[in-house]
């Protein structure tokens, strides 16, 4: 499955982020989530696994930390949140402060041998949900240039 602006529907993406301001964070091919497959020997029951793989030189949040697109593949459990964010204060360039925009909740479901199979874990209970993308600018002036740091896909 791959997320970006170009791998969905002009209209899905302004349902998602109303703010148009923000479409532009979107990169045309932002993220990817994989699945690889393989059989246990002692079980007839597929085993299945999960990745994010970020594409987008904005990244990508993984349960409320930073992946960028030079990571490599992060696996995925049940219940895991990856969010699209923007930079909205940069200090220093391994320091910028990032706000989620749109978050989307990674949900394995059954009833399936596939699901049954795989292995149930919950995002870690001490990450904070992440707050509006809004609630730390100055004013409206702020969100008429893109945050320095982002770069526009």
């Amino acid at each position: 499955l791959v997320v970006g602006r170009t791998a969905q529907a002009p209209a899905v993406w302004d349902t998602l982020v109303p703010d148009r301001r923000l479409h532009s964070t979107v990169s045309r091919e932002h993220l990817k989530v994989l699945v690889r497959r393989s059989s246990i020997q002692e079980s007839t029951l597929p085993q299945a696994s999960f990745q994010v793989l970020c594409l987008s030189l904005n990244g990508v949040m993984l349960n409320g930390h930073f992946i960028g697109n030079d990571s490599g593949e992060h696996s995925l459990q049940h219940g895991d949140a990856i969010a699209l964010a923007t930079v909205v204060d940069v200090t220093t360039p391994e320091n910028q402060s990032r706000k989620p925009f749109v978050v989307f909740q990674f949900e394995v479901l059954g009833p399936s041998p596939m699901a049954e199979a795989l292995p149930t874990a919950f995002p870690s209970e001490h990450i904070a949900p992440p707050r509006g993308p809004f609630e730390d600018l100055d004013d409206s002036l702020d969100l008429l240039h893109p945050p320095s740091g982002t770069v526009a896909g």
